[in-house]
């Protein structure tokens, strides 16, 4: 990564890595496809008896594969990875451009150190975090936590000197610890603690397409424009469309219960 940096600049770099990331995740869709396509299943039996010997790879693969994808058609879920995917399109944003804008755009050289120092206070936010969840909902704490960080972001761009952008790279981070802390407590709020591995881990999958595709778009938007305000103000604002998409799940995920408790 750094010679590739020193050869052909940190923009080409960040292209190529964003290639290689895309390439990887086509990849493993396509062999998620491939897994859960249709067609009959094979099975070789035990001759006189008619009982199922060994069951064929693929048939294997397209039960465990169905298995694997079927809480993307319930609604709920489709929801949380859908508020997932907005918050992500914003959140990476200044791990990929707070350097170059600060540095570069805002003469501040001393941008490199402020990036270790975002995550210091983001550790000390994760660590903070703990007793959070004792005093309210998981929900309620990541919804407070994205509108502070969607607000951070719409700031950023009136952050010119040292102090200001020392401000936002430390209160940034602290949220940003605080995220990480309570972003697995949401999904077993929602869907209970004994779905927590499976759907955290689909969950993931929206979180690195918002990854890959909003410090793109804002990349993209400065290249356009030359300049990050409304680069910085649209990934704030998209950050913000999670808040009400997770309201819709708390929502339907009570009524759910209730409606279990009644019967």
């Amino acid at each position: 990564m750094h010679y590739s940096q020193i050869e052909f600049g940190w923009r080409a770099t960040q292209k190529l890595s964003a290639g290689a990331c895309a390439f990887l995740l086509t990849f493993a869709l396509l062999g998620l496809w491939w897994a859960t396509r249709g067609g009959p299943r094979s099975t070789s039996r035990v001759v006189g008896t008619g009982a199922p010997l060994k069951r064929s790879l693929s048939s294997a693969l397209k039960e465990h594969g169905q298995d694997l994808v079927h809480p993307f058609s319930e609604l709920n879920f489709v929801l949380l990875c859908a508020a997932y995917f907005f918050f992500f399109c914003g959140f990476t944003v200044p791990y990929t451009h707070l350097v170059f804008y600060a540095r570069d755009v805002q003469g501040y050289q001393d941008a490199p150190a402020m990036m270790a120092r975002m995550g210091a206070a983001s550790m000390l936010g994760s660590l903070a975090c703990g007793f959070l969840p004792s005093f309210c909902r998981a929900s309620a704490v990541l919804m407070l936590v994205i509108a502070i960080l969607s607000l951070t972001i719409i700031c950023l761009p009136y952050c010119h000197d040292a102090m200001e952008l020392e401000a936002f790279a430390r209160l940034f981070g602290t949220f940003a610890g605080i995220r990480l802390g309570v972003q697995s407590l949401v999904v077993a709020e929602f869907f209970g603690g004994e779905r927590l591995p499976h759907l955290y881990g689909l969950a993931n999958l929206p979180m690195s397409l918002g990854s890959l595709v909003g410090p793109s778009v804002v990349g993209a938007i400065y290249d356009a424009t030359g300049s990050y305000t409304l680069a910085f103000w649209g990934a704030g604002m998209q950050m913000l469309v999670a808040i009400p998409l997770l309201i819709l799940v708390r929502c339907r995920s009570g009524s759910a219960r209730v409606a279990v408790a009644v019967k």
